[in-house]
């Protein structure tokens, strides 16, 4: 009797064991695809992916597990972990792995949008009264999610086109995720904030300054949010990866044709009325890049990070770092 109580505590203490180092996939199910994407309009066609269930739709025998991460930093540290499938990232945190020989590679562009400089410093007219303004004033501060993400390189490649040095504000960046850039701009306790839409469109609406789109293209846009994938788990998938493009482009085209709807789904998320979402989805984010050359575009942007030191290795085309569905459709 004590012999079989000892076989039962035992295979008790095991079986917990076995559940607290569960796989993702046993803990989700058949098949589980972990997503995760930042904080803005920019790469809310993942929050109607999940919402609509389309990965599912597709891949009927997988759960989604989706969780929000402050910077594309974030994101690229947990896809070479393994810790996700599939992050929703900038071109720039993207390819600065990608240079590092990370196992990752974007299925999808699904977003053009403006990166902007917005100050609560009104009076100044242009980025060369803020260069001096920056230099001259004491605890002078820029919230950005990171060094080195999008968005500081929006702002470096700006200064660069109009005669600075590309790192003349890399001094004032101080990391934030957006929402407490946004706040701390508002209240005064930075100075001005690199961000995009929706957060862009509510400083402004709050009295706040846009110095500049900063993007070199027309208008100061960028198709530049990016569908990122582990390449080891879609090679060794195919089938949930192919689920996984599939979902991306009909949330897009969805969203294109439907902003009501869209903004329906959205606008929880955001904290933001769906009128306003709806309004923003319309002026502030490009959900069909197809007017662009991806190849063209994305390989000017390596150059620029090339040129200022922050990759070391340059792609030469866009199959070097892209999945061949985004080979086929971005010329």
């Amino acid at each position: 009797m004590k012999m079989i109580r000892l076989v039962i505590a035992a295979l008790i203490v095991f079986s917990f064991v076995g559940l607290y180092f569960v796989s993702p996939q046993t803990a989700y199910g058949a098949c589980s695809v972990r997503i995760a994407q930042q904080y803005g309009l920019w790469c809310a066609v993942n929050t109607i992916v999940v919402q609509k269930k389309l990965i599912e739709k597709y891949a009927p025998e997988c759960s989604v597990v989706e969780s929000r991460f402050a910077s594309g930093a974030d994101v690229r540290s947990a896809l070479i972990a393994g810790r996700l499938e599939v992050g929703i990232s900038g071109f720039a945190p993207f390819i600065k792995g990608w240079s590092k020989g990370a196992p990752t590679k974007t299925a999808d562009v699904m977003t053009a949008y403006k990166h902007e400089l917005i100050t609560y410093h009104t009076d100044v007219k242009d980025i060369h009264e803020f260069v001096k303004l920056a230099k001259s004033k004491a605890g002078f501060k820029i919230g950005a999610p990171a060094p080195g993400s999008s968005n500081h390189i929006a702002l470096q490649w700006y200064l660069k086109n109009n005669g600075y040095d590309a790192k003349t504000l890399d001094t004032f960046i101080v990391k934030m995720k957006h929402p407490i850039s946004y706040q701390s701009l508002v209240t005064k306790q930075i100075d001005a904030h690199v961000t995009s839409p929706p957060f862009a469109v509510l400083e402004k609406e709050k009295g706040m300054k846009s110095l500049a789109a900063l993007w070199p293209n027309p208008g100061g846009w960028m198709p530049n949010a990016q569908v990122v994938v582990n390449t080891k788990w879609a090679t060794s998938n195919p089938k949930v990866y192919q689920a996984v493009v599939k979902a991306y482009n009909e949330a897009a085209a969805w969203a294109t044709q439907n902003p009501r709807e869209a903004a329906e789904i959205l606008a929880p998320t955001l904290k933001m009325s769906v009128e306003d979402t709806m309004k923003q989805l319309k002026t502030e984010a490009r959900y069909d890049v197809s007017e662009y050359n991806i190849e063209e575009q994305l390989l000017r942007y390596s150059a620029f990070m090339h040129e200022v030191g922050l990759i070391k290795r340059m792609p030469k085309k866009l199959s070097d770092f892209a999945m061949p569905e985004l080979v086929a459709a971005g010329h």
